[in-house]
């Protein structure tokens, strides 16, 4: 159990860590849009900057802006994951303490209920800004991945900030789905020992509390939610494979990008 939790607060402190290098590119990234499309060109209220000293401070403005941002869609998605890394972690003491048969049937469903009810706040307030930073996520990246397809600059500052930013936004949009998907699954594996413990038996427990037990779990409906939608890896997957596809087939039809880039 304390290796467990020691385990934990590392995985916290790389979320922590990972999300702070995050932020810290993005920042990057935007200093790489500047530089590689210039200053000359930046307007204020629809009017064109002459003055270079106005250059500057719009940069310093539009870097503060970015930090501030990107700082709040940072802590939003680092607290989901870590609160989804929390409860997977005390899901699979129960289901270690349940195969190792060192806890009681009623005991193990006093803790699968608390596990339940952390999920449900979790589906709360945390799941719902979360949704919401993900559908902006979702648009930078299809954003970012079209215009560099469709990009017709040969600057290498251009590609490296083209190719850069829809990576950065799917790393994020990434995170908190793979996290739910890892809860989820989580909780299908306590129903599967359900079922290993109706056939093999469990301590001196008799049939009937067994079969109360597995109806138990069965009956369980506790689910990672985004988007109000259940987060399952085979969605995942399946999603992953419909935008490839699509991808292929729109830059294999000349509707993104050029008409030789496979060819």
């Amino acid at each position: 159990r304390n290796v467990s939790r020691a385990k934990m607060i590392h995985m916290s402190r790389i979320y922590l860590l990972a999300g702070a290098l995050w932020v810290v590119l993005s920042l990057a990234v935007q200093g790489v849009f500047v530089a590689a499309f210039g200053v000359d060109q930046m307007t204020f209220l629809g009017t064109a900057v002459q003055w270079r000293g106005w250059h500057i401070m719009l940069i310093c403005l539009q870097m503060l802006g970015a930090l501030v941002t990107n700082a709040v869609n940072y802590a939003v998605v680092v607290n989901y994951t870590t609160q989804c890394e929390m409860i997977i972690y005390y899901m699979k003491g129960i289901f270690r303490r349940l195969q190792e048969k060192s806890t009681d049937l009623k005991l193990a469903m006093h803790d699968i209920l608390d596990a339940g009810k952390s999920i449900s706040q979790l589906n709360g307030q945390i799941a719902k800004m979360t949704s919401l930073c993900a559908v902006n996520f979702a648009e930078l990246s299809i954003i970012g991945l079209v215009i560099l397809f469709l990009n017709e600059f040969n600057s290498v500052l251009i590609w490296v900030y083209r190719g850069t930013f829809p990576i950065l936004w799917l790393v994020i949009l990434i995170l908190p789905l793979v996290q739910a998907a890892r809860l989820n699954s989580t909780i299908m594996s306590l129903k599967r020992i359900g079922l290993d413990m109706r056939v093999f038996g469990y301590q001196n427990s008799s049939q009937l509390e067994r079969d109360s037990f597995l109806l138990f779990l069965l009956n369980l409906n506790f689910k990672a939610k985004l988007f109000h939608i259940p987060i399952k890896p085979s969605y995942l997957f399946g999603i992953l494979v419909l935008v490839t596809f699509t991808l292929l087939l729109l830059l294999q039809t000349s509707v993104i990008g050029g008409s030789s880039i496979f060819l």
